[in-house]
């Protein structure tokens, strides 16, 4: 049963599990909860490691549905609101519960009430990581993968966008990695400013520290971040960056609005954007990318999207080769 205060529980969704051993809040977020605590608030834990064999992102939004539904205060009342922190794919589970998005292809059952009253997503892939498709190993990575149909629909859901059902969003994104991942400047480790970016449902709602994605060894040895690099998503104490800008933002001050750099500080955000599309017939069914071009040639994920990080904002020419023909579309990126 949850202490009933005047300020909504916070509940961390934690990301993609390379492991399920020991403490997960503690492994993700490190010291983060005392912080939020110590503003008046009770601290949950949406841990996906509970769910055995890493089923489909959209099945553990289906379980946030239900985990929220059966949250209590200590006075039998249902917990009607909540405040949300999730790290990389816990963003995503979120998302996914927001839009109702179930396995099946084109369907989504999103909730009349979300009760959610802010997000704050910190290093989430909204359009994917490129590394979710050199290590597509299960399918939690190939829906993290950059390009998959699963981040496509989620983009696309809402009448060709996605607006987070109108929920007050912050995203906190890192661009400490090495640039291995994408290229210099551009990414946490793993995932690519403009795909963590959410200019595309909430502009002016991102926020970019030199954080990398996690701590883990394995970016280090890998050489996508530096050694003894920050984790975004560890609050280590009340002064770090992340744990600042959160609590601002969960606590409704403005603080949050001058931490680190706004997309249009960023030199690559500044002047590019990352693109993301898939091609139809002109009776609306869907097409076989067989090669893409926008500028320069484009990744095709599965021959069913194609994609790519970065590209100049400016008038652009898209082109498809498809199964049954060549498709062009002229638009200015954003």
């Amino acid at each position: 049963m949850i202490p009933k205060t005047d300020k909504p529980p916070v509940v961390f969704l934690n990301g993609y599990p390379n492991t399920c051993g020991g403490a997960q809040f503690v492994g993700t977020f490190g010291k983060f909860d005392p912080w939020v605590q110590a503003t008046g608030r009770t601290s949950l834990i949406f841990d996906n490691c509970v769910y055995p064999d890493k089923p489909p992102i959209e099945e553990l939004g289906n379980r946030f549905r239900e985990y929220l539904a059966s949250l209590k205060y200590q006075d039998g009342t249902a917990v009607s609101s909540v405040d949300v922190v999730a790290h990389s794919m816990g963003g995503l589970i979120v998302r996914s519960y927001l839009a109702g998005k179930q396995t099946d292809p084109g369907v989504f059952q999103p909730p009349v009430v979300p009760g959610i009253r802010k997000i704050v997503f910190l290093a989430t892939p909204h359009f994917g990581t490129p590394i979710g498709n050199l290590f597509g190993l299960d399918v939690q990575a190939r829906e993290l993968g950059s390009g998959s149909i699963f981040v496509f629909d989620l983009a696309t859901w809402n009448q060709g966008t996605d607006d987070l059902r109108g929920i007050d969003s912050l995203a906190l994104i890192g661009n400490g990695g090495t640039g291995r991942a994408t290229s210099p400047g551009l990414d946490d480790g793993l995932v690519s400013l403009t795909s963590a970016s959410l200019e595309f449902a909430e502009p002016g709602k991102t926020r970019i520290i030199p954080y990398c994605h996690t701590s883990s060894t394995l970016l280090t040895l890998g050489n996508l971040c530096p050694p003894n690099a920050p984790s975004i998503a560890t609050g280590a104490s009340a002064s770090d960056t992340n744990v600042v800008a959160t609590v601002s933002f969960l606590n409704d001050t403005q603080t949050w609005s001058s931490i680190g750099q706004s997309p249009q500080q960023n030199t690559s955000l500044a002047s590019g954007g990352g693109l993301i599309a898939r091609a139809r017939s002109a009776s609306n069914q869907l097409l076989q990318i067989q090669s893409a071009k926008a500028g320069k040639d484009l990744n095709t994920a599965g021959n069913a999207v194609a994609w790519t990080d970065l590209l100049p904002a400016q008038p652009t020419d898209l082109i498809l080769a498809t199964s049954s023909g060549t498709l062009e579309s002229k638009f200015t990126l954003p």
